[in-house]
């Protein structure tokens, strides 16, 4: 099946629901065993291979359910993978994978900035367990990967949409053998129809599912894609830690992910027009998009992507000016999160990095007139008459 027709039936084997058309939610915490001998042989199985990815068997909801393995087939075949772990948020797949991944001792190099959540668990909790943690630019590849057990990037970064080379960190690790670091990528901002971290090179792909995987704004979700022994590890630690996804929200996200493709192509054809509307505006200083891109970014935009998606970053002038622009705003609504079919808009500064130090925010260009707009589906007029508006606020001080 191609990448439009994977998203719709992908996972799905009707007779195995009766017939349904679409499967039903599987709302239970534990499934019966056959008999005594079956019941023997899977938990002699399970407790050999405490860590296996396993089959379809299911004997407890914590563990696996029908539901999770339609959810996790789906996005595993669109994204082109060997296998997928969902879990009940985003930074519960980034903080299973991690810990289930790294050990004392090991060292970590990841691209800044990053997601608020991620930023605090990288400086904050992975120390406390004895590994280190050291960051780069967005936007630049390391020199030095020697002692390094785990390169993590987020590209396009979070809040400022700067785009770091998948393809150029996996070819820095060549020669290094069973000594190169395992390479993480979160691909949230960009997902699976615009950039394929795993075919450019990376081990494991993270996502906040939330955002557009899901596209509605109803359910909380992550995932972790890849293959191999990686992946077992970290199913086992999801099983220990419970940071699996409950069958309601694994149905719902099975659901969402039927129209991904057109939901997201209609973002990015919006988002380009608005691209262009903002950059325009005199009020908007160094608009962040991919389809924009120029310089260095223009070329790491060719390599790795195959869209533009649809989150914009622009400065305004301070935070002044950001206060008076969102007050300004009446169809697209203030809130942190994004991808939906809502367009939304946030201040990073004072919002989703508001409790990295200031000196830090600054040093990795999340500036307090730093606007960041997550474009939804709404009509391109309105949402340009609202954007008109919100700037126009700027200039007219109450």
């Amino acid at each position: 099946m191609r990448k439009k027709t994977l998203p719709v039936h992908a996972g799905n084997r009707p007779h195995e629901s009766r017939g349904a058309v679409k499967p039903p939610i599987f709302m239970t915490s534990t499934f019966v065993f056959e008999d005594y001998a079956e019941a023997v042989r899977f938990f002699e199985a399970e407790f050999k291979e405490a860590d296996a990815l396993g089959g379809e068997d299911y004997v407890y909801s914590r563990i696996g359910h029908p539901n999770l393995t339609i959810a996790e087939e789906r996005l595993a075949q669109i994204e082109g993978a060997e296998a997928c772990l969902m879990f009940n948020s985003g930074m519960a797949a980034i903080t299973t994978s991690l810990l289930a991944l790294l050990r004392a001792g090991d060292k970590v190099l990841f691209s800044e900035p990053v997601y608020g959540g991620t930023e605090h668990f990288l400086h904050h909790i992975l120390p406390e367990k004895g590994i280190s943690v050291e960051g780069f630019p967005a936007g630049t590849v390391p020199d030095d990967l020697t002692g390094v057990q785990l390169v993590y990037l987020e590209t396009p970064a979070n809040p400022t949409n700067i785009m770091t080379d998948i393809v150029a960190v996996s070819e820095r690790r060549k020669g290094m053998g069973h000594l190169a670091p395992f390479l993480v990528v979160d691909n949230t901002f960009l997902g699976p129809m615009f950039q394929s971290p795993l075919d450019l090179g990376a081990d494991l792909v993270l996502y906040s599912a939330t955002k557009f995987l899901s596209g509605h704004s109803d359910l909380i979700a992550g995932a972790a894609l890849g293959k191999g022994h990686a992946m077992s590890i970290i199913k086992g630690h999801r099983s220990i830690l419970g940071t699996q996804m409950n069958p309601f929200d694994a149905w719902l996200l099975s659901r969402s992910m039927e129209t991904l493709h057109v939901r997201t192509l209609e973002q990015q054809t919006i988002a380009r027009e608005l691209s262009i509307f903002i950059d325009g505006r005199p009020e908007a200083k160094e608009v962040s998009y991919p389809g924009l891109s120029i310089g260095d970014q223009r070329d790491v935009y060719m390599k790795n992507c195959k869209g533009d998606g649809s989150m914009i970053s622009f400065l305004l002038e301070d935070g002044e000016s950001v206060e008076r622009f969102i007050g300004g705003l009446s169809l697209i609504k203030l809130g942190v999160s994004l991808g939906g079919t809502e367009s939304l808009v946030q201040h990073p500064w004072h919002m989703t990095h508001a409790g990295v130090p200031s000196e830090r925010k600054i040093k990795l260009g999340v500036h307090e007139g730093l606007v960041r707009l997550s474009v939804g589906i709404e009509d391109v007029a309105d949402l340009k008459e609202d954007l008109k508006n919100g700037f126009d606020s700027i200039r007219h001080k109450s």
